[in-house]
């Protein structure tokens, strides 16, 4: 009972999908796509970020720290963060959410859009684009909430909550 219950597993595994391994082609086209949508300089400023996340985490536990300890530190993670983002292992994380969400073909669509003259503006614009659209949403929030404010007041009065 035990081994064809464990059999039954093993073929589940190996049948489903969410389990597949990666093939090397589309491992290639995914380190294309983020090499030209910039997205290994993006990992790498959030590794410089994480840097100075944890030296300011250091100075709150470590108060007595010297300045060039601080420093120290500093080129530390700087320097590990730097071999495992050129060893790869950020991009090892990368393939099974790129692989979840596109296949091999489309991923080869994107990496030609992005080498196109529109690709590569869209690359250059839009962390402006995104960080314009967040400040219009907060905007659009904050416009909205005296309306939503007597909405909800309104309701709690005819709920029983509200004077």
């Amino acid at each position: 009972m035990h081994r064809s219950l464990l059999l039954s597993f093993v073929l589940i595994l190996i049948a489903c999908p969410a389990y597949a391994e990666i093939t090397d082609s589309k491992k290639q086209a995914v380190d294309e796509l983020l090499e030209v949508t910039g997205m290994l300089k993006v990992a790498a400023l959030m590794s410089a970020g994480l840097s100075q996340n944890y030296i300011e985490g250091m100075k709150k536990m470590r108060p007595d720290l010297p300045e060039n300890m601080l420093d120290a530190v500093g080129e530390e993670v700087n320097a590990f963060m730097t071999e495992e983002m050129e060893s790869g292992s950020f991009i090892a994380y990368m393939y099974p959410i790129y692989d979840k969400h596109f296949t091999e073909d489309e991923l080869q669509q994107l990496i030609a859009f992005y080498e196109t003259p529109l690709g590569i503006k869209t690359i250059r614009v839009m962390p402006e684009v995104t960080q314009e659209g967040m400040a219009a949403g907060q905007q659009w929030a904050q416009d909205l909430m005296p309306e939503l404010q007597k909405r909800v007041q309104k309701r709690m009065k005819a709920e029983g909550f509200a004077n």
